[in-house]
């Protein structure tokens, strides 16, 4: 067997390795062709009824984010508010140990001035 013939049986091996290679590609390019028209049979049943899908997904994300910056609004409303509830019962705490503390001295003052009599 010389060289030629050598080149010309490997020319025809990866002739036929393209020409599978080839077949396989076409093959699951329509398989993937017939899975994207029924992917899009299934998600938009009617014809026409999904031209308007990026509209309306995007007007639903505005809506959302819209919703969500309102209860943002109130959360730190509501937060402030607590901050405020926090400083009032922060000051009746302060009165209610002041008061304790003078109640305290005094049963002391008048128990000392009751001994002493």
């Amino acid at each position: 067997m010389t060289s030629e013939d050598r080149i010309e049986k490997l020319e025809d091996r990866v002739d036929r390795l393209e020409t599978s290679i080839a077949s396989d590609l076409r093959r699951i390019f329509e398989k993937l062709e017939t899975l994207s028209i029924e992917g899009a049979k299934n998600a938009c049943p009617k014809p026409g009824a999904c031209l308007n899908l990026g509209n309306d997904l995007e007007h639903l994300l505005r809506a959302h984010n819209a919703t969500m910056l309102r209860v943002e609004r109130l959360e730190i409303q509501l937060i402030a508010l607590n901050q405020q509830k926090a400083w009032i019962m922060g000051a009746w705490a302060v009165v209610a140990v002041i008061a304790s503390a003078i109640g305290a001295l005094g049963g002391i003052i008048v128990a000392n001035y009751l001994d002493k009599l």
